[in-house]
């Protein structure tokens, strides 16, 4: 420019009239091709956000979304409203009170994990979980046994094939988790993976190598990622959890707080950012993760020599990972479940006798009579009276709760469930479930242990379970 003088007054009497509050910023002239002058102007980063640009009548906050700049929507006002503010949103009071909610699992955990006694208000109040005047906060919410929150949820899905579908008919496995501590929110999900994923092995050259679907360190920081860096405020929504043959994606609501998108970094390279420091703050001191923004670099490590990695994606709304199934196409491989399954059964059977050929043994040796004992066995589920419910009592209370709760149970658990409380009468393995109603280990499983739960089953010891004889009302 020719002037370049007058050309920074005008940048500065504009700066002035339209930007609110006031910026700090400074010009620097620079020489280009042949000598001309150049004027570079210097923005420096503001602490007191949101800053308006005013035209007319009206005030607007912008935000930057990749090389785009936009027009800030009402949650992204309030996040730079609180951050001009040096807040952030999990350290707000909620409109609970101490007496409103409790941190049982939150103590116990600790206490485990540091070796130190949870102090009651002393420490809730040094971790910002709980105001001076008792007043709970976000953070303090979200990690009490209540789950005070009610956005606070995660959703897990397991899709049969590569693509969602309806999940009566297209899922395996599905779960919501809610209204529950954060920490037992990671807990169930990173169990709901377990149990939806192969565990196997194959064998490279003389030694068995056992392979998992997916790395459980790599699963375990995005989750711990989704829980402490999704946005809160954000109603009606929840982090996701979507299992498929090839892969599995966990989404949280709310984009990179920096406005980036993750795609278009080097995820190597990405400053740490925290959008709920309190809760950043717990699940470090719980070792759940650190704070060094480390986080990309170790769900990447654990697939270093692998020909699928890994890969990040992020919008204004949402950030989602997506990690590949290590053990999908990949030929040779066992599943260790079903061959343990497999052996126990074939076991099983090699040392029942069929007693019209058996031949009586012989020996020299004499034998005191007076000890011995008759073999008993394990009861096995009934099938000669296969339409006799085992108890009435017990049937209907199921048959009454399946009623009230539709979405508690999918549809071929709930009649596989009304199936075996007519057949099943006396004690039972979870094998015997697998192998009379051909159901996997793991359905078998993860049926067992809501039936546990809720009471119609009763453990009479490690293995072996039975119907309750009874069951209290509204149960």
């Amino acid at each position: 420019m020719d002037d370049v003088q007058k050309t920074a007054s005008k940048v500065a009497e504009l700066i002035a009239d339209h930007i609110e509050p006031a910026v700090q910023y400074e010009f620097n002239v620079l020489h280009g091709k042949g000598g001309r002058p150049c004027l570079e102007l210097e923005i420096y980063r503001g602490l007191s956000t949101p800053y308006y640009y005013k035209h007319e009548q009206s005030r607007t906050a912008f935000v930057r979304r990749g090389d785009r700049s936009e027009a800030s929507t009402f949650i992204e006002l309030n996040n730079l409203v609180l951050r001009g503010k040096n807040l952030t949103f999990d350290e707000l009071p909620s409109t609970y009170m101490t007496n409103d909610l409790s941190f049982t699992l939150f103590g116990a955990t600790y206490k485990q994990i540091t070796r130190n006694t949870l102090q009651g208000k002393r420490d809730l109040v040094s971790m910002k979980l709980m105001a001076e005047d008792g007043r709970i906060t976000n953070a303090g919410a979200l990690l009490s046994d209540q789950g005070g929150l009610r956005q606070s949820r995660i959703v897990c899905t397991h899709w049969n094939g590569l693509q969602k579908g309806a999940v009566h008919e297209d899922a395996s496995d599905d779960m919501e988790y809610a209204e529950t501590s954060l920490i037992m929110l990671l807990r169930n999900a990173e169990m709901f993976i377990q149990n939806n994923s192969r565990h196997a092995w194959r064998v490279v050259g003389m030694q068995r190598e056992e392979s998992h679907d997916y790395p459980k360190k790599a699963i375990r920081e995005a989750l711990v990622n989704a829980i402490i860096h999704r946005d809160y405020q954000v109603i009606g929504s929840e982090i996701h959890v979507d299992m498929f043959d090839d892969r599995v994606e966990i989404s949280s609501p709310g984009g990179m707080i920096s406005g980036h998108r993750i795609q278009d970094c080097n995820p190597m390279n990405v400053p740490s950012r925290r959008r709920n420091e309190v809760l950043a703050d717990v699940f470090a001191r719980l070792h759940y993760m650190d704070c060094r923004g480390s986080g990309i670099a170790r769900m990447l490590e654990p697939y270093k020599g692998y020909e699928k990695q890994p890969t990040f994606y992020s919008d204004e709304y949402m950030f989602l990972v997506t990690f590949p199934n290590c053990n999908y196409g990949v030929d040779g491989l066992v599943d260790m479940e079903s061959l343990a399954v497999s052996v126990k059964e074939r076991n099983t059977s090699s040392v029942e006798i069929d007693t019209s050929t058996a031949k009586p043994h012989t020996s020299t040796m004499k034998t005191d009579t007076s000890t011995v004992r008759p073999h008993t066995s394990t009861v096995k589920p009934h099938t000669s009276k296969e339409e006799m419910p085992l108890s009435r009592n017990v049937y209907q209370a199921i048959e009454n709760y399946l009623m009230q709760h539709p979405r508690a149970f999918q549809s071929r658990n709930r009649e596989l469930l009304l199936t075996m409380a007519r057949q099943i009468q006396g004690s039972f393995q979870r094998k015997d479930i697998c192998r009379k109603y051909g159901v996997s280990p793991s359905q078998a499983a993860k049926l067992l242990q809501k039936c546990l739960d809720i009471g119609w089953v009763k453990r009479e010891r490690y293995g072996v379970y039975r119907f309750a004889s009874a069951v209290k009302d509204g149960e």
